[in-house]
C-alpha cells in the first residue's frame, strides 16, 4: 500500500479529514492521530511526521535504468535533470545502483519531469515516475487462541482423566506439523538468503519453546543466528570494505563479504549487516518476510519480523546463553512421563489468554514473558519440595558462569487428585504467597530477604551490581545477576494476583472432569460482589512453627486474646462451630470477625515509636496500644463501630497440630471489597508469622509462665 502521489501542503484546517460524533474528537488527515479539538490538531499540523514525508514525497520523483553506478550522482545527470526545474537532492540506490529518488524544489516542477516518463543521459534511457512513500507496517499481531476455544476443546473430553484432557490441549494448540513446516521453512530461507552474500558460514538456529514444546502453534519462532570462520580458503576483496555501506550487488556478483570483514566492525553492527539483507530482499521483492524492525535497546539487541504472515520471530544473534536457559529449562522438569511439561503448557497458555504476558505487544515489555512465567511455577514446585535444587558441575562456562547441572530426579503422579492439587498449589502460591521483598532462587531452591541475598553474594560484583530489584525477584538459573522479572510492573502482578484467585474459585466450584476448563473461564462471577454477599472466593492459608510442647488448648486461647483483645476485632460465633471441647483439646477453633476500622493501616511509624518508648513492654502489649491509638484517631471508625457498618467480614479457622507443632490459620472472605481483604489477609499472615510466631509466643509466656519455664522455651 502506499500513499497517492499528488499531496499538496494543506493548511491547518484542511488537516481534520473527520470528527468523531460520540466523543467530538477530531482527527489529522494525514497520520489519523485524533486530538480533543481544533486547536491541538493545529498545534500537531506543524510536526506531524506523516504530513511532511507526504510533502517532501509530492516534489519527489524516481529514476530508474541505470547500467553504470556512477551515473547515479553524475553532473550530467543533474544536469539534464535541471532543464525541468531546480534539483534540491539526488538519493542513490546504495545497496544495488539501479535507481535514484530526485526532489525537486516544487510540485510543479516535480509534476513536469514526471510528464516526459524518460530522458535519455548517454546511450541510456532513463526511465520517469512518481515516487512513492515506503509503506510503514504497523504492529504485527500473531493469532493467539482464546478461553472460548479452549473451553469448547475440553469440552470434548470432560469424560476423559485429567492427564488425557493435559495431553488434547497440547495436541489442539500446541506446535502441530504446519507450523513446525512454517518454522523449519523460515530458517532454511535465512540460510539461503545470508549464504547469498557471506563466504562464511551463517546458522540461524530455533530455541525455546519451538523446541521445548511448551509453545502453541503461534507461539513466537525464538532464532539464534552464529557464524564460523569458513573451512576452505575463500576469495578476498582488493581492499577491506564496510559491510554497513559496500554496495549489496557487489557482494553478490564479485566478492562476498568475509569472516575477517564481518569481524572488524561491532558486535552490535553485524546484527545490522544481516537487517539490511533482509530489509533489501523484502524491499526488491515479495518473500516471507515482512514487518523487519531492529530493536537495538534490549538486553540481547535482535530483529524482529514476521513470517508466513502467520508468526512473530525474534532473531538474536551470537546469543548461546538464551538458547541454553531454554534447554535447561526443558531439563529441570522432565520427569518420566512428562507431566509437568503438560502442566507447564497448560499454565503459559492460561497465561496467554488471561494477558499476564501483556494485552498488547507494545505494553508486554512491562508484563511476564512465557521463561520468567514458567521459571515461577519451578519456585512453587522447589518450595512444594516436588522440584529441589540443581547441582552445579562447573566443567562449562558461558559468559563466566556455570551452564552445565545435574539435575534432581523427581516423581510426580498422573491421578487426577495430584494433577489438580498441582494447579490449585500454584495458583495459591500466587495469589497468597509470593514472598515481597525477597529473592526467589532457582539454582538453591531458597528464598532470602534482600539483605541476606545480597550479603551471601557480597564477593560476586557481577551480582551485587547487576541484580535489579523489582515487586518479583527470581534469580536466573544460569545467569545470577539476571532478575527474570525486572521489568514486571505492579498493574502486571495485580492482575496475575487476581486471576490466581479468580482460578482458585472456580476450581474449588467445578465438578469432576471439569476443572481445567474452569480455569479458563474467569468470568466476573468468581468476584467478591461489593455488596456484599457470600461468593465462592478462595481461602488464604498460612502456617506458624511454634514451640515443642505447646498445648492446643492454650494456642486457641491466644488466637483469641490477640484477634479481640490487641487487634479488637469483634467476634461472631460460626454457625458450624465444633463443640467447644473438641475445639480445644484439638487446638481447633473457628470463628467470624468484623471489623469497622482500618487498624491494619499507619501501625509500622507508631510501633517503632511506642517499642522505643516502652522497651520492656511485650510485643503484644506494644501492638494493643498501636490499635487503641489508632481507634482513637479515627472518627469515622467509631461512627461506623456505632452504626455497625463493617469494612470487612472474614471467616478464621484455626489448627493446631501438637505433634509438630504447627499452627495453620485459614483466612475466607465473606463480606468486603477485594482490595481491602486482601489487605487485611497481608497483614494477618505478617502479624502471626512475624518471627516465628512471636506474638502467639509472647502471650503464651505471660499467660503461663510456668509453663514455660518447666519447656525452657524462648521467644
Amino acid at each position: 500500500m502506499s500513499f497517492e502521489m499528488e499531496v499538496d501542503v494543506p493548511d491547518h484546517h484542511s488537516s481534520v479529514s473527520s470528527s468523531d460524533s460520540r466523543t467530538g474528537r477530531v482527527v489529522c488527515d494525514h497520520c489519523h492521530s485524533d486530538f480533543a479539538d481544533v486547536v491541538a490538531l493545529q498545534s500537531h499540523a506543524a510536526r506531524c511526521s506523516v504530513k511532511a514525508k507526504k510533502a517532501v514525497n509530492a516534489r519527489s520523483v524516481y529514476l530508474s535504468g541505470f547500467k553504470r553506478s556512477n551515473d547515479l550522482q553524475s553532473a550530467e545527470l543533474r544536469a539534464a535533470l535541471n532543464v525541468y526545474g531546480n534539483v534540491e537532492k539526488i538519493i542513490p540506490d546504495h545497496a544495488w545502483h539501479r535507481y535514484a529518488i530526485v526532489q525537486m524544489k516544487t510540485v510543479e516542477e516535480a509534476k513536469k519531469l514526471i510528464q516526459m516518463e524518460w530522458l535519455e543521459l548517454g546511450n541510456q534511457r532513463i526511465h520517469i515516475k512518481a515516487a512513492q512513500l515506503k509503506p510503514i507496517p504497523g504492529e504485527f499481531e500473531p493469532q493467539e487462541f482464546t478461553a472460548p476455544q479452549i473451553i469448547a476443546e475440553l469440552g470434548k473430553h470432560a469424560d476423559t482423566h485429567i492427564i488425557e484432557q493435559l495431553q488434547a490441549m497440547k495436541n489442539a494448540f500446541g506446535i502441530d506439523s504446519e507450523s513446525r513446516d512454517w518454522r523449519r521453512s523460515t530458517i532454511t530461507f535465512l540460510e539461503r538468503l545470508f549464504g547469498k552474500f557471506c563466504s562464511f558460514k551463517v546458522t540461524p538456529q530455533l530455541f525455546g519453546s519451538s523446541i521445548s514444546g511448551f509453545g502453541t502453534k503461534y507461539a513466537d519462532i525464538d532464532i539464534n543466528l552464529t557464524v564460523a570462520p569458513p573451512t576452505e580458503e575463500v576469495p578476498t576483496p582488493m581492499a577491506p570494505r564496510d559491510l554497513l555501506k559496500a554496495p549489496l550487488f557487489e557482494l553478490v556478483d564479485g566478492v562476498k563479504a568475509t569472516y575477517e570483514e564481518l569481524m572488524a566492525i561491532p558486535k552490535k553492527s553485524q546484527l545490522e549487516f544481516f537487517s539490511r539483507i533482509m530489509q533489501d530482499r523484502l524491499y526488491r521483492s515479495h518473500c516471507i518476510l515482512s514487518h523487519i524492525k531492529d530493536v537495538t535497546r534490549a538486553k540481547h539487541p535482535l530483529i524482529k519480523f514476521a513470517t508466513h504472515s502467520k508468526l512473530l520471530c525474534e532473531m538474536s544473534y551470537e546469543n548461546d546463553f538464551s538458547a541454553t536457559k531454554a534447554e535447561v529449562l526443558e531439563r529441570f522438569t522432565s520427569d518420566k512421563h512428562h507431566i509437568l511439561h503438560r502442566i507447564i503448557f497448560v499454565l503459559r497458555l492460561w497465561a496467554q489468554t488471561q494477558d499476564i504476558y501483556g494485552p498488547c505487544r507494545k505494553q508486554r515489555q512491562f508484563y511476564f514473558k512465557s521463561y520468567a512465567f514458567s521459571l515461577l511455577f519451578v519456585a512453587y514446585l522447589q518450595q512444594k519440595k516436588i522440584l529441589g535444587p540443581v547441582t552445579v558441575v562447573g566443567s562449562n562456562l558461558m559468559d563466566g558462569w556455570a551452564v552445565d547441572y545435574v539435575f534432581p530426579e523427581f516423581f510426580v503422579g498422573d491421578d487426577d487428585a495430584n494433577i489438580i492439587a498441582i494447579i490449585r498449589g500454584f495458583f495459591i502460591f500466587v495469589a497468597q504467597e509470593i514472598p515481597e521483598n525477597s529473592v526467589i532462587s532457582i539454582r538453591n531452591a531458597t528464598i532470602q530477604p534482600f539483605d541476606a541475598f545480597f550479603e551471601a553474594n557480597a564477593a560476586d560484583e557481577r551480582i551485587t551490581k547487576g541484580f535489579k530489584k523489582s515487586l518479583l525477584n527470581i534469580q536466573d538459573p544460569l545467569e545470577l545477576s539476571h532478575n527474570v522479572c525486572s521489568g514486571v510492573s505492579s498493574d502486571c502482578m495485580s492482575l496475575l494476583k487476581k486471576k490466581a484467585m479468580r482460578a482458585l474459585a472456580k476450581l474449588k466450584k467445578a465438578p469432576q472432569g471439569h476443572q481445567i476448563g474452569a480455569i479458563f473461564d474467569l468470568d466476573e462471577s468468581a468476584c467478591l460482589s461489593i455488596a456484599g454477599s457470600r461468593t465462592d472466593d478462595p481461602e488464604f492459608t498460612f502456617t506458624v512453627d511454634l514451640p515443642k510442647g505447646t498445648s492446643g488448648r492454650l494456642v486457641s486461647n491466644a488466637i483469641d486474646k490477640l484477634m479481640e483483645e490487641v487487634l479488637q476485632f469483634e467476634r461472631h460465633e460460626a454457625e458450624d462451630v465444633l463443640p467447644k471441647r473438641r475445639r480445644l483439646n484439638a487446638g481447633y477453633g473457628e470463628a467470624v470477625y468484623s471489623t469497622a476500622a482500618p487498624v491494619w493501616l499507619g501501625r509500622r511509624k507508631l510501633k517503632r515509636e511506642l517499642a522505643r518508648r516502652f522497651p520492656d513492654v511485650h510485643s503484644w502489649q506494644i501492638e494493643k496500644l498501636v490499635t487503641e491509638a489508632l481507634l482513637e484517631a479515627d472518627d469515622k471508625a467509631r461512627s461506623h463501630a456505632a452504626k455497625n457498618i463493617a469494612l470487612v467480614r472474614f471467616s478464621l479457622t484455626t489448627r493446631f497440630d501438637e505433634t509438630t507443632p504447627t499452627l495453620t490459620l485459614t483466612f475466607t472472605p465473606s463480606y468486603g471489597e477485594r482490595p481491602t481483604y486482601t489487605d487485611v489477609f497481608r497483614f494477618l499472615k505478617q502479624f502471626f508469622t512475624n518471627d516465628n510466631g512471636k506474638l502467639i509466643v509472647d502471650v503464651l509466656r505471660d499467660s503461663v509462665p510456668a509453663m514455660f519455664q518447666e519447656l525452657k522455651l524462648t521467644s
